[in-house]
């Protein structure tokens, strides 16, 4: 096989039909129109003269003439030398190519006439000068990207440093247009909060300024006091207190039934008292109406039961004063009025009565005590040392609102005699009685029997039942006190 003065890389041209790899020129001759001759010559030149073949780049003169020929005969001496001839024209053997480097095989035509030559070289020349044009052009870059000699910048370098400059210049204004608007935001928060602040502020302000409008134009809360003491009209014949007594107390819910809804009607609720037929009565949460709304109605229960009476107010309510009050068969001969509101939030009174006259004399307090635990205890110790508790026999009664163990009820327990019953009967509510919040006591005076008054009247006319208790008063003053 022909050797090869270099190698080129095969690509999908070099392929024949069926993938195969097409033969060099130079290997097969015939394919591509080369004399045989031009084959035999480059196998020489292979073996001996290749290195003279590839450096020579004369043209030999097409006739056989030796004038400028280094050679002594252009004939076959100048083919081994590096020429071939075929038909009279002479064609330059292709240099052998680098290894590794792509290089083109001009492939020369079969007339002669040095056309393929010719078109390989012009190809040649036009990429040679392709190449310098773009050696040319770096090498232009190069010097225009280079400082001149006087200090000054180049255009590029120019152009290169203002972008630069422009790009920071844009970045700084972006990072103080992100700093204003992260100020600005703060201080629309702070000012948002300070006006929430002072908003909330001016509505308390304003709602403070309203109540005190609404207290200083409302009637300032009554402290408990004596309201009146009425007798009956009809004259009733003096009574002399027995040896023993029936006592009651009642809560009569405002006059106005079990459920509290209906209008108040003090005649259902003096019927149940009737029903008592008690010496001395204390009631509690007695309604009065304003002196507008017609008769007086406790003034009409004083002259249907024949009793004296006895109202001291507590609190001011919507339909009139509400207070505590006591009736007795026997003459009112003292009375007095406590304040033992120890709340803000509720007001509480006790009205103090002493009932007979001389030795026979007892003294009743009607009261309603506290919800709360803590008060309910102060007022107790409030009671304990009134003078009339203390002057005599004397009874406490009321509504205790005692609905569980306490300091106060226990207080009472331990410094009054207590009822000879085991538990205290239920009074509330009046449909189903489960709570004794209704209590009788006594000091001085011994309690005989209690029980609460259940009729199917009492269970309509409040929500409590009324307790009744036979009490044995102890003649002869302070030497009964215990």
């Amino acid at each position: 096989m022909p050797g090869r003065v270099g190698r080129k890389r095969v690509g999908m041209r070099d392929r024949g039909p069926g993938g195969k790899r097409k033969k060099k020129p130079w290997a097969d001759p015939r394919g591509y129109g080369l004399p045989s001759l031009a084959g035999a010559l480059f196998r020489d030149l292979r073996s001996g003269c290749g290195a003279d073949a590839g450096t020579s780049d004369r043209a030999l003169p097409r006739s056989g003439s030796r004038a400028g020929s280094p050679f002594p005969d252009a004939g076959m001496e100048g083919a081994r030398r590096g020429r071939a001839v075929s038909g009279g024209s002479i064609h330059r053997i292709p240099r052998a190519p680098e290894r590794g480097r792509l290089r083109s095989i001009p492939v020369h035509g079969t007339g002669g006439s040095g056309s393929g030559h010719r078109k390989a070289e012009r190809n040649v020349s036009a990429r040679k000068q392709a190449a310098r044009r773009s050696r040319k052009t770096r090498k232009l870059d190069r010097i225009e990207s280079a400082d001149p000699a006087d200090g000054t910048l180049s255009a590029p370098r120019r152009a290169k440093r203002a972008g630069k400059k422009a790009a920071r210049r844009v970045r700084d204004q972006a990072a103080r247009a992100s700093d204003r608007a992260t100020e600005a935001t703060a201080a629309a928060r702070s000012m948002a909060r300070r006006a929430r602040q002072q908003s909330v502020a001016r509505v308390r302000d304003l709602g403070n300024q309203a109540r005190d409008r609404v207290v200083a134009a409302r009637a300032p809360l009554p402290v408990p006091h004596l309201c009146f003491v009425v007798s009956p009209r009809r004259p009733i014949p003096a009574v002399t207190m027995p040896d023993s007594i029936r006592v009651a107390t009642y809560n009569v819910h405002r006059w106005q039934g079990s459920n509290g809804r209906t209008k108040p009607d003090v005649a259902r609720a003096g019927y149940v008292i009737s029903e008592l037929d008690a010496d001395v009565i204390a009631l509690q949460e007695v309604l009065r109406p304003f002196e507008s709304d017609g008769d007086d109605p406790l003034g009409q229960l004083c002259n249907e039961l024949d009793l004296h009476l006895a109202f001291a107010v507590t609190r001011q309510h919507r339909r009139g004063q509400l207070g505590n009050a006591i009736l007795s068969r026997f003459p009112i001969t003292a009375i007095s009025v406590l304040d033992i509101s120890h709340s803000r939030i509720e007001r509480r009174g006790a009205l103090a009565a002493q009932v007979g006259h001389g030795d026979a004399s007892l003294g009743v307090v009607a009261t309603h005590l506290s919800l709360v635990d803590r008060t309910r205890h102060r007022q107790v110790q409030s009671l304990l040392e009134h003078p009339q508790m203390n002057s005599g026999p004397a009874i406490l009664m009321g509504d205790m609102n005692a609905w569980r163990k306490c300091k106060g009820s226990q207080q009472l327990e331990e410094n009054l005699n207590l009822h000879h019953n085991v538990d205290w009967p239920s009074s509330f509510p009046s449909g189903r009685p489960m709570l004794a919040l209704d209590r009788i006591y006594a000091r001085g005076a011994a309690v005989v029997e209690v029980r609460h008054h259940d009729t199917p009247a009492a269970r309509k006319a409040s929500d409590h039942l009324p307790i009744v208790a036979e009490v044995a008063v102890e003649k002869g003053g302070a030497e009964g006190v215990s």
